[in-house]
């Protein structure tokens, strides 16, 4: 079972098992907010996030591998990232990205995403995932995709489409 668990509904040990892969140097690096995150300082920001953001732990097999968010506002998702493990298997990546773009086109129309120039790996995933670059500054590509092109293009997802029937997920949801 995969579970995309709220943050506000972590167990104190669950938000340790958070951090102890968030504040790993790969993924610090490609992130806004490069430093490491003490537990104190996070569990103070958990409690001040609002309905407007939505940050989930990824826990497959009891296991931690990653978290997803967004931030919305009316039919929009203004921002979303997605983080991993280095040992979570691509397809399992994937899936979980996937699967959590199903779920933001559920409430939204239109997905946004800024990925820093010097991260072309993101760039890559994103563009798997059909977002499209519409604007760039100068450190950022600022992507875009909409509920219309998702539904228009499954076919283009091959293997993940055919294979995600057979995953079981379940999102724990805190609103």
């Amino acid at each position: 079972m995969w579970i995309f668990k709220e943050y506000q509904l972590l167990s104190i040990d669950e938000h340790k098992q958070l951090l102890h892969v968030r504040n790993k140097s790969h993924i610090r690096e490609a992130s806004k907010d490069t430093k490491i995150i003490k537990l104190q300082n996070h569990l103070q920001w958990v409690d001040r996030l609002n309905t407007t953001q939505r940050y989930f732990a990824v826990i497959i097999d009891n296991k931690i591998v990653g978290g997803a968010n967004f931030t919305c506002k009316q039919r929009d998702v203004l921002e979303w990232g997605i983080f991993f493990s280095n040992d979570t298997l691509p397809f399992i990546s994937t899936a979980v990205t996937y699967i959590f773009i199903q779920k933001m086109f559920q409430n939204f129309d239109t997905l946004y995403s800024e990925v820093s120039k010097d991260n072309r790996q993101a760039l890559r995933f994103n563009r798997l995932f059909l977002l499209e670059i519409y604007d760039e500054s100068e450190s950022y590509f600022h992507l875009k995709l909409t509920k219309e092109l998702w539904v228009r293009s499954q076919s283009k997802l091959g293997i993940i489409t055919k294979r995600l029937p057979k995953i079981e997920y379940h999102f724990l949801e805190y609103s």
